[in-house]
């Protein structure tokens, strides 16, 4: 299954943000904000992606480091840097980013298979042209799937809880491609 990307008339919006000194782009449905953390909590015994939690907003939100899985080197999250906050419902996290660059608008999506053998990542949907070079465009439900399939437990913060204002049942129910167990599902009541 291919990913898609949000278009309006043709045209795609994104957030484009730099990491490792390269210039990366997500869809803006799955960009929620950008943030300036203060305080990150470490999780004991957690795995090396995950820099810790944080509260976004009365959210606790994991904070990962995706760079490995671009092919790019890790590196401590210093104070003061800015994290993007990524939701593909049901999962939302952040990521430390180097920079934000802001939004963009783009006509065309090229191929990945255009793109030169280091430029290539497993987390690629296609790159987007611009006058200061291309911008990777990620995939972000794959990446934070990928990243909780690999999460032992599965930490139930990674599941983005419904807005406040929607009264919702929660049940178990199977859903295909999900683990045997099945996922939590929200339905709005009456």
């Amino acid at each position: 299954m291919t990913p898609t990307v949000a278009r309006e008339q043709g045209l795609l919006r994104a957030c484009l943000f730099t990491l490792g000194g390269e210039v990366f782009a997500v869809d803006v449905r799955y960009a929620r904000e950008v943030v300036t953390l203060e305080e990150i909590t470490r999780v004991p015994r957690s795995p090396s992606y995950v820099i810790g939690v944080a509260n976004v907003r009365g959210r606790v939100v994991p904070i990962l480091e995706v760079r490995p899985l671009l092919g790019l080197p890790p590196r401590e999250a210093e104070p003061g840097i800015r994290f993007l906050v990524l939701e593909a419902a049901p999962l939302l996290a952040a990521v430390a980013t180097e920079g934000v660059l802001g939004l963009a608008t783009f006509d065309e999506v090229m191929s990945v298979g255009d793109a030169r053998p280091q430029h290539r990542s497993a987390f690629a949907i296609g790159f987007l042209r611009r006058d200061e070079g291309p911008a990777m465009l990620l995939d972000i439900p794959g990446i934070l799937e990928a990243l909780r399939l690999r999460a032992p437990g599965r930490a139930p913060s990674w599941k983005a809880s419904p807005p406040p204002r929607w009264r919702v049942a929660m049940e178990q129910e199977r859903v295909p491609g999900a683990d045997p167990v099945g996922v939590p599902v929200a339905r709005p009541l009456g």
